[in-house]
């Protein structure tokens, strides 16, 4: 990708900066915000086939294996994601890079020119999934994948039409805004169900089941198809092996290979595989080989992603609310390995739980805020790390740069696991980027 002009990346920052002023609101609403904007703009919803992918964990990686096994297909595929780890444009790819400045800048431009006509103002999420939306539908891309921000039935993405709904997993998050229970959370996150549209779930406990399949009833969703009901995953150790097979009603895959590290990827790629398989009965053409192509070539930094430098080796894991840290600890445990952990997090995260959580992994525990307003302070990160209980040694940076150098320049044999937001992984991404040029 060329580096934007100067006056391009200028009028790019001046946009974005008005842009995040709008995630300080606070406001949460109905899809009314949304038909606002796209009438303001002019805009249906039309022309953008697209597959929309829910869930507590593993949204993101189950979206970047269904998109990379679209592209290998030979389609054009938009990626709609949340956050970003470096920049902006990331959320917004097509085939698998993300939009260059030049092609931003115009659709963004204009899409907050019609927010600023909107009373009350528009939401960060508004206009950024508006902005996705006509980024896909001026690149003619034949499929989009859209994952959802937060919860799923008040969220923008659901304004848009989908031809296949996704729900990956069900835990407890966001409470104040999806409920306290994982039922009410459930159905929440069911609320992306369409009327006639098919829809594909992760989740296996009864109770949450019900919830969603209740969800689908109501809205008169099209077949479901269930984890270990309608497809599942076979392999000699299905949390450890490198290869994983995957099953489904009509089809059956082998010797599947994620281009993802992590046992836990195994779930989240049979979940991708069992949508491809869906979206193939609905007329897409999607060879068996597109399916173990996509699989391999997937590429998703920041999760369990894995980098080699001089020092040693680090592991950087978005991994933020309890279900996700227990997940990374699972990896670690399996292998009896422990790890230096530097974390931080988000100040209205479970941060007790998610300390507990990886504390039997940690052989010391590193703390740091990152960068935005939304770092939870150093007296909170102390005062849990003292409620959780941790016995390892534990220290605090004031920046995530700091706390990063000093665990290199320790040259211990243990690896560096960096945990607990993606805001912090993307952080240290930047960081190793410019002063570990031979990292790989």
């Amino acid at each position: 990708m060329t580096a934007p002009t100067p006056s391009t990346q200028i009028k790019l920052q001046t946009l974005l900066d008005e842009l995040y002023s709008m995630r300080r609101s606070g406001r949460r609403r109905g899809l009314e915000g949304m038909q606002a904007l796209f009438d303001a703009l002019g805009l249906s919803t039309d022309g953008v086939p697209a597959v929309q992918i829910a869930g507590t964990n593993g949204k993101g990686s189950t979206a970047a294996f269904l998109a990379s096994i679209l592209r290998h297909a030979g389609l054009k595929v938009g990626l709609f994601t949340s956050p970003h780890l470096h920049t902006y444009s990331e959320r917004f790819r097509i085939d698998g890079a993300p939009v260059s400045a030049d092609i931003l800048v115009p659709v963004l431009e204009r899409t907050m020119r019609a927010a600023r006509q909107l009373t009350p103002p528009a939401l960060f999420f508004e206009v950024t999934t508006a902005v996705g939306f006509q980024l896909f539908k001026d690149t003619q891309v034949d499929i989009a994948v859209f994952e959802v921000g937060l919860g799923g039935r008040l969220d923008p993405t659901t304004f848009l039409p989908t031809r296949l709904s996704v729900i990956t997993s069900i835990g407890l998050e966001h409470t104040q805004w999806l409920g306290d229970t994982l039922a009410k959370i459930a159905r929440e996150k069911a609320g992306i169900l369409r009327p006639g549209v098919p829809y594909i779930s992760g989740v296996e406990r009864a109770d949450v089941k019900e919830a969603i399949d209740a969800v689908a009833r109501e809205v008169g969703a099209g077949k479901g198809a269930w984890y270990g009901q309608h497809f599942g995953l076979e392999a000699s150790d299905a949390r450890s092996c490198r290869e994983v097979n995957v099953w489904s009603a009509e089809r059956r895959f082998e010797g599947l290979r994620p281009g993802l590290h992590g046992g836990f990827q195994h779930r989240n790629l049979g979940l991708a595989v069992a949508a491809a398989c869906e979206l193939q009965r609905a007329g897409w053409s999607i060879s068996s080989g597109a399916i173990h192509d996509g699989v391999e070539s997937v590429d998703w930094s920041g999760r369990l992603q894995r980098i080699l430098v001089q020092e040693g080796t680090l592991w950087l894991d978005g991994a933020h609310n309890p279900q996700a840290c227990e997940v990374i600890a699972d990896e670690f445990s399996r292998k009896n390995q422990t790890c230096r952990v530097l974390f931080s997090c988000a100040e209205d995260k479970n941060v007790v739980s998610m300390l507990r959580t990886l504390h039997p992994v940690a052989s010391s525990l590193t703390l740091c805020p990152f960068i935005g307003g939304r770092a939870m302070s150093k007296e909170a990160l102390l005062e849990a790390a003292h409620e959780a209980n941790i016995q390892v040694k534990t220290r605090w940076f004031s920046s995530s740069s700091q706390a990063l150098t000093r665990l290199l320049c320790e040259k211990e044999d243990e690896d560096i696991l960096i945990v607990g937001s993606l805001f912090l992984v993307g952080e240290c991404l930047s960081w190793l980027r410019t002063h570990t040029p031979h990292a790989r």
